[in-house]
């Protein structure tokens, strides 16, 4: 999806002339408490939950216990209903082990994204990104996984970087008023492409999801986060059709 990929890039440029490290809003020691509802680490406890009940209980009973009924499952084949994948023959789009590193999040918590690597039933790593979705108790549950086999190792980073929203000096309305371009630009690509999409937005505005699969080979995932009074680029993975098979994930890599 050639056009979203160009947004990526734009982001990604927005999120390194942004002044600089938005230290504020980030931190890179997650089991420190924080103050605000945004609570990184939070995510890292329901990542760290999901591996000891697959190792204890196994995958089935992992997605039982941390995915939302209708979860959904991007992986190269296309998009798939997470229930129907525990049913199937075929379970090789389903994450086995999660190692995150990085996560992003809301200003008010009520939506994360972690993304790293992982290991799927096959054995063979890739590249993963999920979105959780934190319920009425607090906890959080998987909405929508991404995920992108490259055969590399599985490694656990001793920092997760983590990327939180800022919404100081704004209101929720400006915040979806500024997100209407991108939000423009990534609907033109998907009906252009004929893609599968699922997106969505935090409740207070400030974290916006995206993940489009149009083939094989045409496939991505975006996640934006509002800080310094503009969207930027926190996560995100484009393959493109016109890149050479095997395809070659491109991740979005911002400067902080």
């Amino acid at each position: 999806m050639k056009r979203l990929g160009i947004v990526l890039t734009v982001l990604a440029l927005a999120g390194c002339a942004g002044g600089g490290s938005p230290q504020s809003d980030r931190t890179d020691r997650l089991l420190a408490r924080g103050s605000g509802k945004a609570q990184p680490s939070s995510v890292v406890a329901a990542e760290l939950a999901f591996n000891r009940t697959v190792l204890s209980k196994g995958y089935q009973k992992a997605y039982e216990t941390l995915a939302l009924d209708g979860a959904r499952s991007f992986d190269m084949r296309g998009e798939h209903s997470i229930t129907a994948l525990l049913k199937s023959a075929d379970v090789s789009g389903l994450i086995q082990q999660a190692k995150p590193h990085q996560i992003a999040m809301s200003c008010d918590g009520s939506v994360a994204v972690s993304a790293g690597r992982y290991i799927p039933s096959g054995g063979k790593g890739g590249s993963y990104y999920r979105i959780w979705s934190l319920q009425a108790d607090r906890s959080y549950r998987i909405e929508l996984e991404f995920v992108t086999p490259d055969g590399k190792p599985v490694d656990a980073p001793d920092i997760i970087e983590t990327d939180v929203a800022n919404c100081k000096e704004s209101d929720a309305a400006t915040r979806l008023s500024k997100f209407a371009p991108l939000q423009a630009e990534m609907e033109r690509d998907a009906v252009k492409f004929a893609a599968k999409v699922h997106q969505g937005m935090a409740a207070d505005n400030s974290l916006g999801w995206f993940a489009g699969h149009a083939t094989e080979y045409d496939r991505d995932v975006l996640v934006t986060v509002f800080r310094n009074g503009d969207w930027h680029g926190a996560l995100g993975e484009v393959t493109e059709a016109d890149l050479a098979p095997p395809p070659v994930p491109v991740p979005l890599k911002v400067e902080q």
